[in-house]
């Protein structure tokens, strides 16, 4: 018995059935399918609709035959194929940089373009609202963009969170936009507008293309990782699975042919076109003749189009066979990318949409039998209602301040404008932020104001907490001791603020101008970045103010922003100088340059790997992962109503002054010092302020002005009590012992105390020694002067909380080395003015303890003279410095004498050399030609192929995937290059790999 079905033989045995199916339009390739029966069993119980074509869309059995029907928008033939009913389909497909337009009715060819920018990858439709959507990968301006079909209303609907997004489909039952990004390593849903996106499926290898069913609820996409695969999951990321992975090297483009519930797809690496059914089974080849490199693929009616990147055409063929195959498209040397059939009829509806009447508050997706509630990033979906979504106070988010306004928005956000923005009338110029972890409360400084406020994102309640600031350029919060602290760029101070007393203290005075302190409670640290004359450097300490050093130096640079990574334990800072970002250890050991070519970096932060730093000029928000070689890409700041309509071209488009902090950043790092920590709750027994100290859980009481520290250690009284020794009198941040005549003694004066420890609480002082402010004991503190046992001699000491220590006689005259008296004279009162005593303190800052010599314990001498450490050595134990004064030889010394010593050196080898009547080259020859030989080739060798290795390191990786080299290029560019060679694959000769982690080749 013999039967006929679409161009296909059937031999059919008594007892075994075998079916022949031979392809016409590739006569090499067979299929062979056999079925074994038992009995005698006749060809009435033949599955006809079993075979692959039986019917062009929908096939029913009924018994030993079939019936064809089509879905909506097709109409039945006699030959059991369906036609369109409206035959105007429209072709849409990415160039390079383009987006075309192909009508393909006959006799109504028209070719025009909706978008002429940008790097198009893939594209989808809406044919029921007229949009048509696309990837663009443009290197830092990566989104998905949408538009309406003539091209004249477009606008960009996904913008933040992108790196390499690449495959789009669109869901035309429950309005959502779906899309691969392989450098990410995920599928994100987002509502059509993109004003909502949520990650549905993470951790996979490299996605490139997607397809979408939405009657079913089903999501295809392939993955051209480490294993290739074609895999399946709801649309609601549930249940993923593998459904193909067997014979494939690099699967592109995907598609779901809705008429008869097959998925085609395209492989770069075997040059195919293949389908299977829903579940992977029952899969065959199309096509492979006359195919080099398929990318986009897509079907309408009995038809499949593909995009070929070498050919540089558009093709199409029977979607069974291979039959009828035609150019629709040729291009001369622009590579094709994505494509897609625009036709209502290929976006079929034959279920209800369960997303229509969901009470879901931000996105929903179909599910195969339902639907599912999703929310953004930085959000949780409750979990009674499985509806509504609120916002997770724990995800790290952005805060990013400048003029009057305040964005926010969570860290690794997806979507179109992801920041909340808070515009505040009252402010003028915002020049620094800070942030308390788990609340609503952001700290500003404003310039023109010259106040720092609280401001409440949640109640919009804006409240002044410092008066008079000259310019508080940078601030950090201490979140353990519940303290404010910033520095004071006019003022040149570093103060702090207890946010528990409201109590302010100017902690130090510096000689550099401050520009932005970190605070680090997690290992009780303050860092600081500083400017002079002499240029920038990177200063650590305690964070009392003790323990001060110096980590980097640079003559030639200009830091604004400072940031500190508690995950790799760096510091991280913007120089505008030199457009780099700089990076050195929290010790001061293996400094380098992170970024090069940053811009005009200006506010900073850090997160995990990364960090982040706003640009100046672009109005970019910079991100660099540090843990890849991928390039920095940014996230729009600035105008997005005119950036999404395509107005605003990034680079040079404004100047945005920026400043960004991290909210919850370092959440979790210091639950252990916040419950144990003297400073936190309860455990704080000071009256006014609580520092944190080296000590891990101990803090330091210190004092306003105008107050002295009590004997007990915590609690600050008023300078007219009598119950403390020896109080420390504080004016405007600076100190100074009360003034005592010293009778003649042998032993160290005592000084008053003006900070000490919580812990000293109900300690007598007169069994221990008092702690003055710059963490010293009376036991511990050097004397300079003393005096004999026939005179009396007044001093004044000048302690401040920085280490460094002023002392002055009442007589100019009289001085003292080595412990000897050098003059005598009679004691008389000090009569030193405020104004001198700043102008003394000017002075001694000048000398920098890491400029030329180290001198952390820089003095003047009753004489007058400056005596630094040219050796110093700081000891710290338990927060107290102890002195070591050298009096140090001027560098420029040092240098001139070695310059002197060589010239001699090299006139004596002159004159011998003359007198033995020997010609220098005769000696230098033989060393230069090994220095030619061992040195200098290798190393020119080497920069040579370092050169090349960079240069192709660099290549954008659609310069080299989706970029195929003109006729022109070729002469130049030759993809048989060796360059090129080592990043194909093994019998590959069009496959080019590129990473997964950024786009450029490794």
């Amino acid at each position: 018995m013999q039967l006929s079905l679409h161009r296909s033989l059937f031999f059919l045995g008594v007892i075994i059935i075998t079916i022949v199916q031979v392809v016409q339009a590739d006569k090499n390739s067979t299929t062979i399918i056999q079925d074994e029966e038992e009995g005698d069993k006749n060809s009435s119980n033949v599955d006809e609709c079993a075979h692959f074509g039986a019917c062009s869309q929908t096939c029913t059995s009924l018994g030993g035959t079939s019936q064809c029907s089509c879905i909506s928008g097709f109409r039945l033939k006699e030959n059991r194929s369906c036609e369109l009913i409206d035959n105007n389909p429209i072709l849409i497909f990415a160039q390079l940089s383009a987006i075309r337009v192909h009508q393909l009715k006959p006799g109504n060819e028209q070719d025009y373009f909706a978008d002429r920018s940008g790097s198009p990858v893939s594209v989808t439709y809406d044919a029921r609202s007229n949009f048509i959507y696309w990837s663009d990968v443009m290197d830092k301006e990566e989104a998905i963009w949408r538009s309406t079909l003539d091209g004249k209303m477009k606008e960009k609907v996904v913008t933040t969170g992108l790196v390499l997004p690449e495959g789009v489909a669109f869901d035309w039952i429950a309005n959502n936009i779906y899309f691969t990004d392989s450098n990410k390593s995920h599928i994100v849903v987002c509502t059509a507008n993109g004003g909502n996106c949520s990650v549905v499926i993470e951790e996979l290898n490299k996605p490139r293309d997607l397809a979408l069913h939405p009657n079913m609820g089903q999501l295809y996409w392939t993955d051209w990782g480490q294993t290739p695969c074609i895999m399946k999951a709801g649309m609601d990321g549930s249940v993923p699975i593998a459904i193909i992975l067997d014979n494939l090297k690099w699967p592109n483009g995907i598609t779901v042919d809705h008429g008869n519930n097959r998925i085609y797809w395209t492989d770069a690496g075997t040059d195919k076109i293949e389908t299977a059914n829903l579940d992977g089974g029952d899969r065959l080849i199309v096509h492979s003749a006359g195919i080099n490199h398929p990318f986009g693929i897509d079907v309408l009616g009995d038809d499949v189009y593909w995009s070929d990147w070498n050919l540089y055409e558009i093709q199409k063929s029977n979607k069974f066979d291979g039959s009828n195959h035609q150019s629709l498209v040729k291009e001369k040397f622009e590579q094709l990318n994505g494509l897609a059939v625009f036709h209502k009829a290929n976006q079929p509806i034959t279920r209800k949409n369960h997303c229509k009447d969901s009470d879901c508050s931000h996105i929903c997706t179909l599910t195969p039998t339902s639907y599912k509630c999703k929310c953004p990033v930085g959000m949780y979906l409750d979990r009674r209602n499985k509806r509504t979504c609120s916002v997770d106070k724990s995800w790290p988010a952005f805060v990013i301040g400048y003029n009057n306004t305040i964005k926010i928005s969570p860290i690794n956000a997806i979507g179109g404008n992801t920041f909340a923005e808070y515009e505040i009338p009252e402010l003028s110029t915002i020049v620094a932020i800070a942030t308390i972890p788990f609340n609503t409360t952001v700290f500003i400084s404003d310039l023109d104001t010259k106040k720092i406020y609280s401001y409440d994102t949640k109640t919009l309640k804006l409240a002044p907490i410092v008066d008079s600031v000259g310019f508080a350029k940078g601030m950090g919060y201490d979140e353990v001791g519940n303290n404010l602290y910033w520095v004071d760029s006019i003022r040149k101070t570093v103060e702090v603020m207890s946010l528990k007393t409201m109590t302010r203290v100017i902690l130090f005075k510096e000689t550099d101008r401050p520009i932005d302190i970190v605070v680090a409670p997690n290992i009780r640290m303050l860092f600081l970045a500083e400017t002079s004359d002499r240029g920038a450097k990177i200063v650590r300490m305690n964070m009392n103010g003790f323990n001060r050093r110096v980590l980097y130096r640079q003559s030639r640079a200009e830091p604004i922003s400072l940031t500190y990574n508690i995950d790799m334990q760096r510091l991280y800072w913007t120089d505008v100088v030199s457009e780099t970002i700089e990076s050195v250890g929290i010790d001061g050991t293996e400094g380098y340059t992170a970024v090069s070519r940053a811009g005009y970096p200006f506010g900073m932060t850090s997160f995990r790997n990364s960090i982040y730093w706003t640009d100046r000029h672009t109005q970019l928000l910079m991100e660099k992962d540090l843990s890849s070689f991928s390039d920095h890409r940014g996230i729009f700041l600035g105008d997005y109503a005119a950036m999404r309509r395509g107005e605003v071209i990034y680079y040079g488009s404004g100047s945005m002054m920026a400043k960004v902090a991290l909210l919850n950043g370092e959440a979790g790092y210091n639950t252990k010092l916040l419950n144990d920590h003297e400073c936190t709750g309860n455990k704080n027994q000071c009256s006014h302020i609580c520092l944190l100290s080296a000590t891990e859980f101990e803090g330091t009481c210190i004092c306003p002005d105008n107050l002295k520290l009590h004997s007990d250690g915590h609690t600050c009284i008023g300078l007219s009590d009598k119950d403390a020794p020896s109080p420390a009198i504080c004016v405007e941040g600076r100190c100074r012992t009360q003034l005592t005549t010293k009778k003649p003694s042998s032993k160290k004066s005592k000084s008053g105390s003006k900070s000490g420890s919580s812990r000293d609480k109900g300690k007598d002082s007169k069994d221990k020694n008092t702690t003055d402010i710059s963490g010293r004991s009376d036991s511990e503190t050097t004397t300079l002067a003393s005096t004999n046992s026939s005179s009396s001699t007044e001093f004044l000491e000048f302690l401040f909380p920085d280490g460094l220590s002023w002392w002055d006689d009442a007589d100019d005259d009289v001085g003292e080395k080595d412990g000897k008296k050098k003059k005598k004279s009679k004691p008389k009162k000090p009569s030193l003015s405020e104004l001198e005593k700043d102008k003394r303190r000017e002075k001694i800052l000048e000398y920098d303890e890491y400029d030329g010599s180290l001198s952390s314990e820089a003095r003047v001498l009753p004489n007058g003279k400056v005596v630094q450490s040219g050796d110093a050595v700081i000891q710290q134990e338990s927060d107290v410095e102890k002195d070591v004064i050298v009096e140090g030889t001027h560098p420029l010394a040092i240098a001139l004498g070695v310059v002197i010593l060589l010239v001699l050196v090299a006139v004596i080898v002159a004159i011998v050399l003359h007198r033995r009547n020997v010609h220098p080259k005769v000696l230098v020859r033989p060393y230069v030609q090994h220095w030619v030989k061992y040195v200098n080739q290798p190393v020119q060798r080497f920069f040579e192929n370092r050169g090349d290795q960079m240069d192709s390191g660099k290549r954008h990786i659609y310069d080299e995937v989706y970029h195929r080299p003109t006729s022109a290029e070729h002469s130049y560019s030759n993809f048989d290059d060796s360059s090129v060679n080592v990043y194909e694959e093994p019998g590959d000769s069009h496959r080019i790999t590129y990473s997964q982690s950024d786009k450029l080749i490794p």
